[in-house]
């Protein structure tokens, strides 16, 4: 912008010029031109430090702008923290059970089904740390090393072993924890073929004994009327896994109330298997 003391008399007249049938100014009028200018022209004392300085912020602005930010922060932590499934710290919490509880040399469990009438009971046994998992049941007894990939079953009716590929999935009505500790707590991983709901975690007292109890659903993918409901109990002070319990849409109700012995069974014979039968090819 120019400074209206730069107008000189003749930048004065020859604007009078560009006017059609303009007189010609006399001094006098053209000091009062000179003058009204002034009165509308903001006043420029140093053009040079303009250009050259950088705005100036307020301490008021600038904290307002600290403020603004903390703003955006929080908002979008909460926005985190709703989306995000593991806001109450259940799913940390739950792989941090599963951590105690896979640290014991054997974990040995009691599981009953209930359907309608039908009650069948079997038991099943898991070494997280030698990867070794059986089962035991009225139908069949089942050995499975997961580290060589091999699993022996005997049929009591057929009084026949057969081997073949280690798959944790098969009788797995009991054997959802197995599943927990060898994904490392991740469920969804656990169960492709399903839906996994978001954990949820409370802690009770049951006579006189704090609980933790985490609950989520399951459905399958291709159905998701058809699934179950799950709930583990876990002892705070040992953060080991009291039980667990499934209840179906059908109405099966699995429940496996869990030990921790010192030592379990290392092949079939040991659940049972007499020592003269031979696997079958």
């Amino acid at each position: 912008m120019t400074n209206a003391e730069d107008f000189s008399d003749a930048d004065l007249r020859a604007a009078y010029a560009r006017v059609p049938d303009a007189e010609s100014p006399s001094t006098a009028h053209l000091e009062e031109l000179r003058r009204e200018l002034l009165s509308r022209t903001v006043q420029i004392s140093d053009r040079t430090k303009f250009a050259d300085e950088k705005p100036s912020v307020s301490k008021s602005w600038r904290r307002l702008s600290w403020l603004s930010m903390a703003t955006v922060v929080a908002v979008c932590v909460i926005a985190f923290l709703v989306s995000n499934p593991d806001q109450n710290g259940a799913i940390t919490s739950f792989r941090q059970v599963l951590f105690e509880t896979g640290r014991h040399p054997w974990v040995h469990g009691q599981t009953r089904v209930e359907f309608e009438a039908n009650v069948h009971e079997f038991e099943t046994w898991f070494s997280p740390s030698e990867r070794l998992a059986a089962m035991r049941s009225p139908q069949l007894i089942q050995h499975t090393d997961f580290s060589t990939g091999r699993q022996v079953t005997f049929d009591r009716n057929s009084q026949q072993l057969t081997q073949g590929m280690a798959n944790p999935h098969s009788e797995d009505f009991g054997r959802a924890l197995i599943l927990a500790i060898l994904h490392d707590g991740d469920l969804q991983g656990a169960m492709p073929f399903h839906r996994v709901s978001d954990l949820r975690k409370l802690e009770v007292l049951e006579d006189g004994v704090r609980l933790l109890r985490y609950q989520f659903q399951v459905a399958w993918r291709s159905n998701a009327a058809v699934g179950w409901e799950t709930t583990v109990w876990v002892d705070v002070e040992s953060q080991l896994i009291r039980s667990w319990e499934e209840r179906h849409s059908n109405g099966t109700t699995v429940l496996t109330r869990f030990d921790y012995p010192a030592d379990g069974p290392r092949d079939v014979h040991a659940l049972g298997v007499p020592q003269e039968v031979m696997i079958r090819e």
